[in-house]
């Protein structure tokens, strides 16, 4: 249930089709499943960068983060589009965890920002399984951040540096992850975190 638009794949169905998707490839054992949240900051961005436009193709999901995008797709489909925002899938991707006993882990943000935002989730959702946290930097650290991660099994991996930098991470770090989901965030943690 995909449509293109602006060069880029788009998921054009609703969140509880996509969720219905997660589900699913947690359930099969897959790895290494990659969603991005893609706004329209994200469009423009591919449209002048095409190393960004070819991360974009790599990704499993791409799903629609802003009512702009979600028109224009809609348009093209012919049908009405649901706005997915990333913050609000990361939550229910944490309620999905709780319910079923999968790992989340939270890389990226500033400071202290992907801790806090972990002990939001855990207070929201007190069973949530969480693999561990780590704020880090988008560069340079790479075999470090691996080596974390793989000490733990990780079911979900938010990571939050924000436009650009964290697909990179994604991209370069992909096929030596052992994950079952990895999502961009952006900027949630600053959100979550009360930041």
């Amino acid at each position: 249930n995909t449509v293109k638009m602006f060069n880029i794949d788009f998921f054009g169905g609703d969140k509880d089709g996509l969720l219905r998707i997660i589900q699913s490839w947690l359930g099969s054992k897959n790895k290494n499943k990659w969603i991005a949240t893609v706004n329209p900051e994200f469009v423009m961005l591919a449209s002048k960068d095409r190393h960004f436009l070819n991360i974009l193709k790599k990704t499993d999901i791409n799903v629609v983060d802003g009512r702009g995008l979600a028109w224009a797709i809609g348009k093209r489909l012919k049908k009405w589009v649901e706005v997915i925002p990333g913050s609000d899938f990361m939550d229910d991707l944490c309620k999905i965890a709780e319910d079923n006993e999968y790992s989340v882990y939270f890389l990226g943000g500033w400071n202290n920002r992907a801790k806090k935002s972990a002990m939001f989730f855990k207070k929201k959702y007190p069973k949530l399984k969480i693999a561990g946290y780590y704020s880090g930097k988008s560069v340079g650290q790479d075999d470090k951040i691996l080596e974390k991660i793989g000490r733990k099994r990780v079911d979900i991996l938010f990571v939050a540096y924000g436009m650009k930098a964290q697909e990179e991470w994604i991209e370069r770090n992909l096929r030596n992850l052992n994950v079952g989901i990895v999502m961009g965030v952006g900027r949630s943690f600053d959100y979550y975190s009360g930041d």
